[in-house]
This record gives structure tokens, sequence and C-alpha cells, in this order.
């Protein structure tokens, strides 16, 4: 029975939704980066002048109008929109209750249940559409890597509903289906490319521990 404000507060402070996924190169104070070596390294330079190189997991940098600028997935305001900005694959996420992620090929994906009446708040780099559903509340997150997003919910009482679902509008001929070859994970394929790549579910309690959770796929629903 929280309001929005209420939900926030406790996903702040249950499970940290405020704090930066990853912390690129550059972002100390005092520091900066002079180059991009490859696309998964930097160089940069440290107060008292040191040079370090940087590497990492993820991309680093990205290509905009014929040149290179660092891979940011910090969320902009577009109007009717937030989209990462400097992603590897952009993508939009609606800032309407209906949560929608849509992405540069024109397919999308939305909770398909949202009976929120109220725009989202933005918490660190995350969107959270509070009370989607009964004590339930919808999250979007753009990964560090660029890629895509992290989609998720947060259940505060029994009364939450037990399956949540994702409703996917795909290209003609993309089908949606469990991964034939990752155990857990979901995939969009188009004839023999694949078009999205969804890993296994994840999902623990306020204490940390984790919880048994699946997919099933009903046509374009997982």
């Amino acid at each position: 029975g929280m309001d929005a404000k209420a939900a926030v507060t406790v996903a702040e402070q249950t499970f940290h939704i405020e704090e930066p996924s990853w912390t690129p190169p550059g972002s100390e104070p005092g520091t900066r980066v002079t180059g991009y070596p490859s696309p998964c390294s930097a160089t940069e330079e440290r107060p008292g002048g040191k040079d370090v190189l940087v590497e990492s997991t993820v991309p680093l940098d990205t290509e905009e109008g014929g040149h290179k600028v660092a891979l940011s997935a910090t969320l902009k305001d577009e109007g009717a929109d937030y989209a990462p900005e400097h992603p590897l694959a952009p993508f939009t996420i609606s800032r309407s209750s209906s949560a929608t992620v849509t992405f540069e090929s024109g397919a999308s994906v939305a909770p398909a249940r949202t009976e929120a009446s109220e725009a989202p708040q933005v918490v660190g780099n995350a969107l959270v559409y509070a009370n989607t559903a009964p004590d339930t509340d919808f999250m979007v997150k753009p990964l560090p890597s660029g890629t895509g997003a992290e989609l998720s919910w947060q259940l505060r009482s029994q009364e939450s509903p037990d399956e949540n679902a994702l409703s996917f509008k795909l290209p003609l001929g993309a089908k949606l289906q469990l991964s034939s070859t990752v155990p857990g994970a979901a995939e969009v394929i188009q004839g023999s490319q694949m078009l999205y790549w969804i890993p296994s579910a994840v999902a623990r309690d306020a204490t940390g521990a984790p919880l048994e959770v699946k997919y099933s796929v009903s046509g374009n629903q997982l």
C-alpha cells in the first residue's frame, strides 16, 4: 500500500538501486581520459601527472558521427522518452506509465501489467515505475556495456503477484523462445539470426539470499 516515494525508499534502502553499476575511467576528481587504445581499454591521467592503462570487461568507447566518444549509459531526458547518453546499441525508455523499452530496430518490450498512473522517477541511473501491480514496482536500468537494459520488479508483500511477464513487439518473422543452448536463458531469433539475448532470470530477497526463479514463454510473452 505504499505510494511512489515510499516504494523508492524501500528500493534504495534494501536493494541500493541508486548506486552506479560501474564507474567509467575519468570519473574521479582530478582524472581524465587521454585515449582509447582498444575498445576495452583507456589511458587515464591521474593527479600528479601519473598515467595509467585501464582495462575493462565492457567496451569503453563507441562511434557517433564518425568520431569516437566515451561510452556512457547515463540516462538523459529526451522529452517523451529517456535514453542512454552514448550506448553501443541505442534504445529509448518511455516516460509514460507503459514503461516501454524500444530498440533501434523497432522492436520493443514492456511489462505485461502496468497499472501505474504516475510518471517514472529517476533514481541513480534507473527509472522506477511505482505500483504497476499490487505492491509491485517495475524498474529499467541501462546496462553498463551499452548493449541493452536490465528490467526488474520489486515485490513488496504477499499481495505482489507470483508471476510477472514482459510483452514483446517483434519484427515480422521474429520469434521469442527459451534458449536452445544456455539453460535458463531466452532469446529472440529471426531465421538463423539471433536478434536479442536475454540472460537467465535472477531474484533475491531483502537479505540478499537468492530465490528460485525461471522463465516460460507463451507467444510473444516472457
